[in-house]
């Protein structure tokens, strides 16, 4: 009886995707947090319109508002998009556009809502009954944290542009992580948020 000679045999690969299991473990809590991004701001989205009447259409406060809740769906929906991609062809370098997108969605997002508390001090403390020295630094001070922030995302983006990760989402993941740009603007977030809503709290509750 003949014997069938093992390294005659030939194992066929597993279908794409299959081979790189190790990245589900990263890949699906990512993907998770991107659908409940979308779960969580299109009810959001819809009451904000649901209530919307003519007066409050034509504040610029609803306007960033609605902008900065439509920033976050498209940053869910990239999101989903990036981890699926990785998921089914994790050695399929990601387009430059999608995946810098993300990273931008993820400041630019927050940055606009932010900015409305930037209108709401500049409403409680009107131009005319304000003395103009302490107008001016109430409102320097956030916009120079705003700014700082925004320069501190332009230099992590070229940064991310030319690091040499291949476009691969889970590699840039880890790099954004550990960065320190990024812990920087999560502390800048926290500075800014902290001393903008004090000032109105205070300023609402003495009137």
């Amino acid at each position: 009886m003949s014997t069938i000679s093992q390294s005659n045999i030939t194992i066929p690969f597993p279908p794409l995707g299959t081979n790189y299991l190790v990245t589900l473990v990263i890949s699906i809590p990512l993907l998770l947090t991107g659908t409940v991004l979308l779960l969580i701001l299109t009810p959001i989205l819809i009451a904000v319109h649901v209530f919307l009447t003519p007066e409050t259409c034509h504040h610029l406060i609803f306007a960033l508002n609605g902008f900065g809740l439509l920033l976050g769906l498209t940053q869910g929906a990239v999101n989903i998009y990036l981890e699926v991609h990785t998921m089914l062809s994790l050695t399929v370098a990601e387009s430059r556009g999608a995946f810098i997108s993300y990273p931008a969605l993820a400041f630019f997002g927050p940055f606009v809502v932010e900015s409305t508390l930037v209108i709401c001090l500049a409403a409680v403390y009107p131009w005319r009954v304000t003395p103009k020295v302490k107008y001016w630094i109430i409102l320097l001070i956030p916009i120079t944290f705003k700014l700082i922030q925004a320069i501190n995302v332009a230099v992590f983006l070229h940064n991310s542009v030319v690091a040499p990760n291949g476009r691969n989402t889970i590699v840039a993941a880890g790099y954004s992580w550990g960065n320190w740009q990024t812990k920087f603007k999560w502390i800048m977030q926290a500075v800014d948020n902290g001393s903008v809503k004090p000032c109105i709290y205070i300023r609402v509750h003495h009137d």
